[in-house]
């Protein structure tokens, strides 16, 4: 199928001229006017690019590094549905691992990050995958074999969700009233997101599980597994 005429092709930044350069992350605005790109390979400098659609103009940039950090790590960063927040993996010069989050419409750039405990930091590369819940108050880190909840204002821990087997994956519902994780053991756990009490558990028998999704109407829910497999079902509270 050929493109349609009314497609516009967009180069964030002249100086992105490398395979390196590879746009690996993409985000809508609810309103369609903006988005924001992640650029860049894990393990190399990132940065992510704010784009003004009726401007057609960038209207921020903001790097992955800085001076108080060694780096960045995996996994990509997340970011929040009005595009305002960002959440990364860094290491610092201490040889922790945590995760910042910064306020990109702040002036300067505001950013929140949890003090460092050398005695109870996890080892390095522990968290696998962090995501916003939809109103960016809270960032949901799979750390390991669980997923810690951080409260972002004031930035602490709200809650650890753990069950019989490891968690590979988890997903806010629209609302911001329910979470899902999925686990290695094939099943799906729902949790109330005021409470973090258990509200449901599914298991269709179909192996491990890797992912896990909400549609955005919060109705119908998703869970990958092994095989190519994809179980679909409708939500109910």
């Amino acid at each position: 199928m050929r493109a349609r005429s009314s497609s516009h092709l967009i180069h964030l930044d002249p100086g992105y001229t490398e395979p390196r350069d590879a746009v690996r992350l993409l985000r809508f605005h609810p309103d369609g006017r903006s988005f924001v790109a992640l650029v860049g390979e894990p393990e190399s400098a990132r940065e992510l690019c704010w784009w003004n659609l009726p401007r057609d103009a960038r209207t921020r940039l903001l790097s992955a590094d800085d001076e108080e950090y060694v780096r960045e790590l995996p996994p990509d960063p997340a970011v929040s549905r009005d595009l305002e927040l960002v959440a990364h993996v860094v290491e610092d010069y201490d040889g922790g691992v945590r995760v910042r989050v910064t306020d990109t419409w702040a002036n300067p750039t505001e950013e929140k990050f949890p003090p460092l405990d050398p005695e109870r930091e996890p080892p390095l590369r522990t968290f696998s995958a962090v995501a916003f819940t939809p109103d960016g108050g809270r960032v949901l880190c799979r750390q390991g074999a669980v997923v810690v909840v951080w409260e972002v204002d004031p930035w602490r821990v709200a809650a650890t969700l753990a069950g019989d087997a490891a968690v590979t994956d988890v997903a806010a519902s629209p609302d911001g009233r329910r979470l899902l994780t999925a686990a290695v053991d094939g099943t799906v756990t729902a949790w109330d997101a005021d409470t973090y009490r258990v509200v449901g558990r599914y298991d269709w028998g179909v192996g491990g599980l890797h992912a896990v999704a909400f549609a955005p109407d919060g109705l119908t829910a998703a869970a990958g597994g092994e095989r190519g497999r994809v179980v679909v079902w409708d939500f109910g509270e």
